[in-house]
């Protein structure tokens, strides 16, 4: 007889088993066939009933760990030999002292199992050779652990006797979560135990038939105290069962108590014979089923997203049915499939139905679960991205590792010193004091009201939008958190983690050189960050230039390319030209010198503190000039500009990308003077139009190619809205659609390029005349062109919109009235508006408000800000515009531009 040694006492015994186990790992390998051969092999040997195999993840153990197998073959053993498997996240639970485990205990925290199956010598059939294959064709899923379990895990050939003690005997041990009266199905005590997940309890099962819950409750009490509540619930089962099944629950403190193994009496000649798992931690577990995860549940088949569980059921019951029809030929079988697959087409029908109208009434607050919904149904078509490289396509690994060396590349390879005593001494002081004593909880909470509540989370996988919807919590200790690392000048590390994505810079997308690296931040590192920006920037804003458009309050491209038109309308107007240089710097943002920004800091009048910190945090992009050009000494003064401007990037250790720089001559002269222009001695590329800030400027600023260029996207994507619209019942929804992308392309800086020729005028409005015409189909169910032909004004009033010309007039009107306001800043504007004084003897009653510029040509007649301010004039009779309303202003602009 072998010996074993016990696992609770250590004390060696003689394995007297009727079943014994066969463990073999060395014969195991990551190949199916070679399990396959070892199997045959074992069957070969007669003295194994049970034969078991296991695939551990690093194929080096020689004992089995565990036994994770609910196929046929185990069913049918544990109902056989009353088998019972013990199992555990951390620790398993021997019961050598029976000597009859199909556990075998080994070292705690090793890694878990990857594959194990049973395979029995009973079961096979004459004339058949039964595999492992066959029989653990299907695993069933795990069970929770939902409850603690004590009981009897004898595993004998013979039929169990019952005891008619309450306590077990000897041979009874431990069992956790593999009750196979629980695993069998949905049984009343699998559902019992489910209800009472939450409270302190325990199953205790297989105690003798006339056990009752006086009896057990008396038991536990002369063990916790006569005093303490315990409440024991008889389980009740249509089967038959030769033992009784109990409920018990406790509370807290009693449940304590009762775990701690030292109130149990020693009643086996090893180990105690009731065991009880520890609760979990009510915080981890609650962060656990709160927090969304990343990556959903696996599933076997993806259902779309309108799909009901009603749905999913039947799909299935559908599957059955038809495979019982193809296997009987019987009518009434098909009549129930056919009933079936009909339920099934008016379900979908239905649920598609009521999704879409969802998705429509929430189009406006949640855009985004509307491209979900584009996207289910375009998934077909949906593909990714090839990387190429030398003509050949990359593969997944290949692509990382070519996007992170690119990526590195272009970063600056030398170690910045940040060091802030030479940075303060480096620094002209300019007698300004920047300095942030303390983050304030209103400062905090403002930064969390700022955050977009997506659910997509950073490097620390806490999505942002729980932050932001517990603002009103976290606001106090994170910004004691904060206070903290500015008081010690310290960032922490961790914050300064981010994920590196790709994002495509063109339409080309077949090479790294066309992306661009995006850091993703952890949420508490952006809620820092915008905390401070906005304190900051307050007291730094005085300092900055206002030609500095971007990245600043109040401003923005529209303003940047208003105030250049502004300036190159009237001299052109005049006969002159101007010459424009456009320069691009190579990665501007990622080849910053943080010892040269850290000294700008300085000199600005960053406190010793503050420069501390963002040393410590720093530790681990478009300029044009323009110029009129009357004479060859002005050529000359802009060459200068542009050396100077090459002067202060060396020195600021940024590169220019000579090949996207450019030079533009604005002029309607026959032959205007083109002076060769250069950088750092190389020629400047002469263009005949140019792209900024997405608006293509010519030479005669027409802006006919941008007109062009405009009408093709907005034709594309009005396609689009027409297209997915036609199941739409809600013309709200069409309409916001439209509005957001197609007509929001026409409108952008609409002001800046605003045609003067009617036929591009046409050419914009034909875009929306379509679609309005689409729209009063939708709603009156006529069409209104053919053959009714009405009119285009009578369309537009009809369904509640203007034509694009009176609402750009409308918005940059509205404009300019901000900036008087001081709404908006932007001197620039501000300076070229004029007020007409009114003299002591005026023909007018009343006189016109602003000064229209005298114009040569119809270019300044008709530019962007003399129209402007023959509309202000026109509309400040009837109302004042300083202190009007901006309903009253839309009406009153309204009624001069609609009459």
């Amino acid at each position: 007889m072998s010996r074993r040694s016990c696992f609770g006492c250590g004390e060696e015994r003689e394995d007297t088993s009727p079943i014994q186990i066969y463990s073999d790992s060395k014969n195991v390998n990551k190949k199916r066939g070679a399990r396959s051969k070892a199997a045959d092999e074992a069957f070969e040997r007669p003295e194994y009933d049970f034969i078991l195999f296991s695939e551990f993840r690093d194929f080096t153990f020689e004992v089995l760990k565990q036994l994770d197998n609910q196929a046929k073959a185990l069913k049918q053993l544990c109902r056989k030999y009353n088998i019972a498997v013990s199992h555990h996240e951390r620790e398993y639970i021997c019961a050598c002292c029976a000597s009859q485990s199909v556990g075998i205990n080994t070292k705690q925290n090793e890694d878990k199992l990857a594959y194990a199956e049973v395979i029995c010598n009973n079961i096979k059939k004459k004339g058949s050779k039964t595999t492992h294959k066959n029989l653990n064709k299907k695993e069933a899923r795990k069970p929770a652990l939902i409850s603690e379990v004590a009981g009897d895990l004898r595993v004998s050939n013979q039929t169990t006797t019952t005891t008619t003690s309450l306590i077990p005997s000897a041979s009874q041990t431990v069992l956790n979560g593999r009750n196979p009266e629980i695993l069998r199905g949905r049984n009343v005590e699998s559902l019992e135990i489910r209800a009472t997940q939450r409270k302190k309890h325990l199953h205790i099962w297989r105690l003798s038939l006339d056990t009752t819950e006086e009896k057990l409750t008396s038991y536990i009490k002369g063990i916790c105290g006569i005093e303490v509540d315990v409440k024991v619930i008889k389980i009740k089962s249509k089967k038959v069962k030769e033992y009784a099944s109990f409920i018990v629950t406790v509370s807290e403190s009693v449940y304590e108590k009762l775990y701690s193994p030292e109130v149990w009496p020693v009643n086996t000649e090893c180990c105690q014979w009731f065991w009880f798992r520890k609760p979990k931690n009510k915080t981890e577990e609650t962060v656990k089923r709160l927090k969304p995860s990343r990556y959903s549940n696996y599933r076997k088949y993806c259902y779309p997203e309108w799909y009901t569980k009603e749905i999913i059921s039947d799909l299935q019951l559908k599957a059955k049915l038809h495979k019982k029809y193809k296997c009987t030929n019987s009518p009434n079988d098909y009549r129930d499939f056919s009933a079936c697959s009909a339920r099934i087409k008016l379900n979908i029908k239905l649920a598609f139905e009521c999704y879409e109208e969802r998705i429509q009434n929430n189009l406006v607050n949640d855009p985004k679960s509307f491209w979900l919904y584009i996207r289910a149904r375009n998934s077909n078509s949906a593909h990714q991205n090839s990387i190429l490289k030398n003509g050949e396509v990359l593969s997944d690994a290949d692509c990382a590792a070519e996007f992170a060396a690119y990526f590195y590349s272009v970063f600056s390879r030398e170690t910045a010193r940040l060091n802030v005593e030479e940075a303060m001494a480096a620094g002209t002081g300019s007698g300004s004091y920047v300095h942030v004593p303390e983050l304030t909880s209103a400062q905090v909470r403002d930064a969390l009201v700022r955050l977009k509540p997506k659910r997509s989370a950073g490097p620390d996988g806490i999505p942002a939008y729980i932050m932001r919807d517990c603002r009103s919590i976290l606001a106090e200790p994170l910004a004691y958190l904060f206070n903290l690392c500015l008081d010690n000048g310290y960032f922490p590390d961790c914050w300064k983690i981010t994920r590196v994505i790709p994002i495509p810079k063109s339409e080309r997308k077949d090479s790294v050189e066309a992306y661009r690296p995006v850091a993703i931040l952890s949420t508490p590192a952006k809620i820092f960050e915008g905390a401070l920006h906005k304190n900051i920037l307050k007291q730094v804003e005085p300092y900055l230039s206002d030609c500095q458009r971007g990245f600043r309050p109040l401003r923005s491209t529209s303003s940047n390319l208003l105030n250049a038109i502004n300036y190159v309308i009237p001299i052109m107007d005049a006969g002159l030209q101007v010459d424009a240089a456009y320069f691009d710097y190579r990665k501007a943002f990622d080849v910053v010198d943080n010892d040269i920004l850290l000294s700008k800091l300085a000199s600005i009048g960053f406190t010793p503190k503050l420069l501390h910190f963002f040393a410590n945090y720093l530790k681990d992009n478009d300029l044009k000039l323009l110029l009129s050009i009357q004479e060859v000494d002005d050529c000359e003064h802009l060459q200068g500009d542009i050396d100077r401007v090459c002067e202060w990037s060396n020195k600021n250790k940024l590169q220019l990308n000579i090949d996207k720089c450019a030079m533009v001559t604005f002029s309607r002269a026959k032959m205007p003077r083109h002076h060769e222009y250069n950088v750092s001695g190389v020629l400047l590329k002469r263009e005949t139009s140019v792209r900024d800030l997405g608006v293509r400027v010519d030479a005669q600023l027409n802006f006919r190619n941008h007109v062009v260029d405009i009408c093709k996207k907005a034709y594309a994507r009005m396609g689009f809205v027409l297209r997915r619209a036609t199941t739409f019942t809600n013309i709200k929804a069409i309409s916001s659609l439209n509005n957001a992308l197609g007509r929001s392309m026409l409108e952008c800086n609409s002001s800046v390029w605003a045609p003067q020729e009617a036929k591009y005028c046409l050419m914009l409005e034909r875009i929306q005349k379509k679609f309005t015409r689409y729209l009063y189909s939708r709603l009156y169910g006529v069409y209104p062109y053919y053959p009714l032909m009405y009119p285009t004004l009578f369309v537009l009033g009809m369904v509640g919109y203007n034509k694009l010309e009176t609402r750009r007039d409308l918005q940059l009107a509205y404009y300019v009235v901000k900036v008087l306001r001081g709404v908006v800043c932007n001197p620039s504007v501000l300076q070229e508006l004029g007020f007409l004084v009114p003299m002591g003897y005026v023909r007018r009653r009343r006189p016109r408000l602003f000064a229209i510029p005298r114009a040569r040509t119809s270019l300044l007649h008709r530019s962007p800000l003399s129209k402007t301010l023959r509309l202000l004039n026109a509309v400040s009779d009837t109302i004042d515009i300083f202190i009007c309303s901006q309903s009253e202003f839309t009406v009153a602009i309204l009624c001069i531009l609609c009459v």
